[in-house]
């Protein structure tokens, strides 16, 4: 099963899919699927892991410690599937990263990797557009780097976990205006996503709604305003933006 947030009528609604259509959760009403605005998921807390791929240390041109580096994902910063994404006016490098995103569906404290994916309800898509020019030296963890308003776009569907055999075993690609400029799999993650719940909840609690994004596969490349810049991954579905500057963003 999947479901989302939907903008519909200016009241924020929960749909869910089933053969290609689009149903209202309340009411199980059939709608356009074309005459919605996508919102991003409801979390509780949205924890990152940076440099979570060796593919990604080397273009960052860091060492990856053997724990994993963690960042929070801010509100501000997530946007909705077809929405248009801020292009920083004042970064040199501001790069796509397509990252797999996962629900924790009870809370979660102190638990057994091999137990870890009971914990999981869910799985999205995040598009976790990044500043490169600050993601070195002092300025870890990443937190201006990948919280710029509007620069992450979340979702649109999470997919029950029920319907992802393999979480560590998906494709993953992202497309400039058409042209493929990452391709890979979640396989090569560092760190798994049993690995992550597993840290993350020995120091603290991952309540229900908590979402834990999983880094990009590697793939550096410059956008632009104007570009339109997709992040599918396998079983789950894809997101699709186009960047615009700061001054149409907060026009």
């Amino acid at each position: 099963m999947k479901r989302a947030r939907i903008l519909l009528n200016n009241t924020v609604v929960n749909v869910t899919s089933e053969n290609g259509k689009l149903w209202l959760t309340d009411d199980s009403s059939v709608i356009d699927a074309n005459s919605v605005e996508w919102l991003p998921p409801k979390s509780a807390q949205i924890l990152g892991l940076a440099v979570n791929s060796a593919r990604h240390g080397d273009e960052c041109q860091v060492n990856i410690p053997d724990n994993p580096i963690l960042y929070f994902k801010l509100p501000n910063s997530l946007t909705g599937d077809k929405s248009s994404v801020q292009r920083p006016d004042n970064v040199s490098f501001y790069t796509p990263q397509s990252e797999l995103v996962v629900e924790i569906g009870k809370a979660a404290h102190r638990v057994r990797k091999e137990d870890a994916l009971k914990y999981v309800s869910g799985y999205t898509i995040l598009n976790n557009f990044t500043a490169q020019d600050f993601v070195k030296g002092y300025y870890r963890p990443p937190v201006k780097a990948k919280n710029y308003d509007g620069s992450g776009v979340l979702g649109p569907w999470i997919v029950s976990a029920d319907d992802i055999e393999n979480p560590d075993s998906l494709s993953v690609t992202t497309t400039v205006n058409g042209k493929v400029v990452s391709s890979g799999s979640t396989a090569d993650y560092i760190h798994s996503v049993a690995d992550a719940i597993a840290y993350i909840s020995d120091f603290m609690t991952l309540a229900p709604g908590s979402l834990i994004t999983m880094g990009t596969i590697g793939g550096l490349v410059n956008v632009e305003a104007g570009d339109e810049v997709t992040v599918e991954i396998s079983g789950i579905g894809s997101v699709t933006n186009t960047l615009v500057d700061s001054r149409t963003f907060y026009a």
